[in-house]
């Protein structure tokens, strides 16, 4: 009997927790936003480049001699070649490779700051330097089964390496150099029986397969250092268009009623695309200011760690977090610091209080991980638009 009325008791407090207990309903706007940059490069927001390849001369001093010797390979009788195949395969003539020697006007065609137009007359400059890529080739054995039968044949896996370096100055005659690297891989479909102690292939048919890998990878790779770069440029120097899943929070409760709360949340996933047209400005301004109010005059009835209360520590902390989402939008990032401050006290506060813990626990939304986004991306942006004034 004395068991049947703890369970009771348990059933009865879990009723009533639930009854009272708010759960949150995340909705998410997506749009569009122009990310300004960090740093202004110049302030018509041009850049002229320039372009340089460090192995030109010697790749060109290489070839001349490499011809010479090709000459002189072709001429030798085929039990020389043989001969000279096993000796020292990886190094006959027809096996040699050189890497591209581009143009400046194909290299500085692939620099690309977003929303930053080239110009030759610029006061500012971005240099690309591309060094010499090294391209390396491994031999591996496989087992490979054709019907009842597994044999081992060998493989040669080839991997370039290009490094560009890049060179950055400013109006003002400030610099900076990075350095970017691409990897390029590349697998001989050609399936070697392996006949040989060791490698299983002669390093003649290694070198030709190398050289046919190098073919296939030496773009790939530049192409990977050049986007990386492009990458940073336009994060750090451009204009970027990026996409933001904003959540917002409206609640629902069996004794309570939130239905302000829910209008003004609805009207915000709307609302915050309007931030994707300039001609929306005024209306975009208007429909977030209005969802502000609508949040902060509910938290004028928030009574700290209290319990059975319409506006409690966990409903308090997602509307601070739709209040800061709104002011970071609106660029007022002091009052969306100050809202994202206020959600921190609450947290802090909420970890003495059980009704906030079950509240928490049960809902499906995620206010740890939408704060830590928000506190990032205020960061960045109020330290952009304070470098672009």
């Amino acid at each position: 009997m004395k068991n049947h009325k703890i369970i009771l008791s348990i059933v009865l407090f879990a009723f009533t927790m639930f009854s009272y207990a708010q759960r949150a309903v995340p909705l998410s706007a997506e749009f569009s936003y122009m990310q300004p940059p960090l740093v202004q490069l110049s302030p018509d927001n041009t850049y002229r480049t320039e372009a340089e390849i460090t192995y030109e001369q010697e790749v060109n001093e290489e070839k001349e001699i490499n011809d010479s010797e090709l000459i002189e390979w072709k001429s030798l009788p085929t039990k020389e070649k043989i001969k000279r195949k096993a000796a020292d395969g990886a190094n006959v003539p027809e096996n040699v490779y050189f890497p591209t020697i581009y143009s400046q006007e194909r290299l500085t065609s692939k620099i690309a700051i977003e929303g930053l137009q080239t110009s030759q007359e610029s006061g500012a400059s971005v240099k690309v330097t591309l060094n010499r890529p090294i391209c390396v080739s491994s031999v591996r054995s496989q087992k490979v089964t054709r019907g009842e039968t597994t044999t081992k044949i060998w493989k040669v896996d080839v991997t370039t390496t290009v490094v560009v370096n890049l060179t950055l100055t400013d109006v003002d005659g400030n610099t900076e150099s990075k350095s970017y690297t691409g990897k390029a891989y590349y697998t001989d479909p050609t399936e070697y029986a392996g006949k040989l102690v060791g490698k299983g292939i002669t390093q003649y048919k290694q070198k030709k397969s190398e050289k046919t890998g190098f073919k296939a990878t030496e773009g790939p790779a530049l192409d990977k250092a050049l986007n990386q770069m492009n990458g940073y440029l336009s994060e750090r120097y451009g204009f970027l268009k990026k996409k933001r899943r904003a959540p917002i929070y409206f609640f629902k409760a069996r004794k309570f009623e939130y239905d302000k709360i829910a209008e003004a949340a609805q009207t915000l996933v709307g609302g915050y695309r309007l931030i994707e047209n300039p001609e929306n400005k005024e209306k975009f301004e208007s429909t977030l200011l209005a969802a502000i109010n609508v949040f902060q005059t509910a938290l004028k009835e928030y009574k700290p760690m209290a319990k059975k209360v319409r506006i409690d520590d966990g409903v308090a902390s997602y509307l601070y977090l739709n209040i800061a989402e709104a002011y970071l939008w609106l660029k007022d990032f002091a009052k969306c610091k100050e809202a994202l401050g206020q959600y921190q006290s609450v947290q802090s506060r909420s970890k003495q209080s059980f009704k906030s813990k079950v509240t928490s626990d049960f809902n499906m939304a995620n206010p740890v991980a939408h704060y830590n986004r928000l506190n990032s991306l205020e960061k960045s942006l109020e330290e952009r638009y304070a470098s672009n004034k």
